[in-house]
């Protein structure tokens, strides 16, 4: 059979010039999977609240729970910030991009 390509043109037939097709995607996805994860948290927060306030026993002990789940709320949020706001999340990530090249196969900077 005939070749129809050029001396010169990378012919794609041929095993030295396969590239491999990666995946990636830029790790900014999961920041938005988390703040997603967040609002739904907030909104069962906030229910759970309103139910505890609405529906429990007016005392005391019933006012410390809440004041001290928002605290705690709180405090998780402020080091989940601390360490999150550290990371690049313009890095994009490579699923088994250079697999076949010995490279790093999950990180492509």
């Amino acid at each position: 059979m005939e070749n129809f390509y050029p001396k010169n043109h990378n012919n794609p037939n041929n095993p030295k010039n396969l590239k491999y097709k990666t995946m990636t995607f830029p790790l900014y996805i999961f920041i938005i999977i988390y703040l997603l994860l967040l609002v739904i948290w907030l909104i069962f927060s906030l229910i759970g609240i309103y139910h505890m306030l609405k529906f429990g026993f007016l005392n005391f002990t019933t006012f410390f729970v809440v004041f001290a789940y928002i605290i705690i709320s709180l405090i998780m949020l402020a080091v989940s910030y601390n360490y999150l706001s550290q990371i690049d999340w313009e890095i994009n990530i490579s699923i088994l991009g250079n697999l076949f090249n010995g490279d790093n196969i999950f990180i492509n900077f």
